[in-house]
């Protein structure tokens, strides 16, 4: 962060295209909670199509003040009007980044890279929509809880607050891949 330069914090951070994130904003601010919304990304052009020649992975770069959390990652169509439909999604347990048979805490506030299988999908987007990434660190029920302690989420009872931080710079280019296929 450059000198001089302002930290924000929020409770939620809606990342939209179109006035599809406007909604979701408006109803977490009316129950009080700080929201950042972030519109960014341009319509696409020409139908784009997504195959079978490789997965979609997701690279994020990001740190957490607990020694496990989840990471999830949802890519979405977003039509013209601004309504999204879901993809495809994946996520990662912290503890499980580097193997899934041996779990390893995580050292709060380091900087990990993270790989999250989107997994397969072949569809169209078409000309005129937006595609839209949505990064959590959650998403239940679909997913199991993650208590954020390190402990067994299965049996626990005891859940802490996990603070996130999400990078995107040149030394951390956190980033979804798409295997696009030309027409």
């Amino acid at each position: 962060m450059a000198d001089g330069a302002e930290r924000s914090t929020a409770d939620a951070v809606v990342v939209g295209s179109g006035a599809g994130g406007a909604p979701v904003a408006a109803l977490l601010a009316e129950s009080g909670r700080r929201v950042v919304i972030v519109e960014a990304g341009p319509r696409l052009e020409r139908d784009d199509f997504t195959g079978d020649e490789g997965e979609m992975t997701a690279r994020l770069w990001a740190a957490t003040d607990r020694t496990d959390t989840d990471w999830t990652v949802m890519l979405l169509d977003v039509y013209p009007d601004g309504h999204a439909e879901r993809v495809q999604d994946g996520l990662v347990r912290a503890r499980f980044r580097q193997s899934m048979s041996h779990a390893v805490p995580v050292v709060p506030g380091r900087v990990y890279p993270y790989d999250i299988d989107l997994w397969f999908t072949s569809m169209v987007f078409p000309a005129g929509h937006r595609l839209r990434v949505s990064i959590a660190s959650a998403l239940f029920p679909k997913y199991d809880r993650n208590l954020n302690t390190g402990g067994n989420n299965e049996r626990d009872t005891t859940f802490v607050v996990a603070h996130q931080r999400l990078l995107h710079d040149a030394a951390h280019p956190t980033h979804v891949t798409l295997p696009l296929i030309p027409r």
